[in-house]
């Protein structure tokens, strides 16, 4: 089943993105207790609650993208995830603030950066 585009955004650009697929990256931060949500600090440095279909058997560790639907409290849905190395040489590779930016750039021109 083709899901379709899914849109990079971080947490501001949630209430906008209602019902829509979206695609957030972040650092998981917590699970909640019933193991079926997790918070993610995304690029714009706020939480974002994620509601898993399933229950959460693996701590996700270092960097998730999130892929789901926001819902209407602006919480995603998550449909998959994947999880991301983030140390190299004991150091952050992963630059937050650039991807930010470039998420801003992507949405204030949509034209150049074309989701469908």
């Amino acid at each position: 089943m083709d899901k379709g585009a899914k849109i990079r955004c971080n947490s501001q650009m949630l209430p906008k993105l209602k019902g829509k697929r979206v695609c957030l990256l972040g650092r998981v931060t917590n699970i909640d207790k019933s193991q079926r949500a997790c918070y993610i600090v995304s690029s714009d440095e706020k939480s974002v609650k994620v509601i898993m279909k399933d229950q959460i058997l693996n701590y996700p560790k270092n960097i998730c993208e999130i892929y789901g639907m926001v819902d209407v409290n602006c919480n995603i849905i998550c449909d998959s995830f994947t999880c991301l190395d983030d140390v190299e040489d004991g150091h952050e590779a992963f630059d937050f603030s650039t991807y930010d930016q470039a998420i801003n750039l992507a949405h204030n021109f949509p034209n150049f950066y074309v989701t469908k």
